[in-house]
C-alpha cells in the first residue's frame, strides 16, 4: 500500500486561479491512501468542508482531523487533514471550501482535487 500525502508528495498539477482557488491532478493505484493535508484555522471561525465529490472512481473516506501546528501556542492555526483510499478505477473530483458556517456568501478558499484511480 502506498501513502501519498500533498503537504510532503510532489503534485503532479496544481493550477491557481486569483490566490482563491487551486485545482490538483493526483494519479493513484487501486488500494492507495491519499492524504489532503489543507492549513486551516478554527479560531477564526473558517473550517474546510467537502462542498462536492463526483466522478465514476470509487474512494471511501477514511479519517478527518484537525492538527495543530504547534502545542500551547493558541490562534496559530495547523492544518486539516482529509485521508481517503481508492478502492475502484475511475476519476473523481473532490471540491473542498473554506468558510465560516454562517456565512453564505463565496468561500475564502477552494480546493479541487482530480483523482484518477488506475490499476
Amino acid at each position: 500500500m502506498r501513502l501519498l500525502s500533498f503537504l510532503t508528495f510532489p503534485l503532479l498539477l496544481t493550477v491557481n486561479v486569483g490566490g482563491q482557488s487551486s485545482t490538483t491532478l493526483i494519479k493513484v493505484r487501486t488500494s492507495d491512501t491519499v492524504k489532503v493535508d489543507l492549513p486551516s484555522n478554527p479560531s477564526t471561525g473558517f473550517k474546510w468542508s467537502v462542498s462536492n465529490r463526483e466522478g465514476t472512481a470509487q474512494i471511501d473516506s477514511v479519517r478527518h482531523a484537525y492538527l495543530k501546528t504547534a502545542v500551547g501556542i493558541p490562534s496559530l492555526g495547523g492544518v486539516d487533514r482529509w485521508e481517503f483510499k481508492a478502492v475502484a478505477s475511475g476519476t473523481v473530483k473532490i471540491t473542498f471550501v473554506y468558510q465560516r458556517p454562517w456565512d453564505k456568501g463565496k468561500p475564502a478558499m477552494v480546493r479541487e482535487y482530480v483523482v484518477e484511480v488506475g490499476d
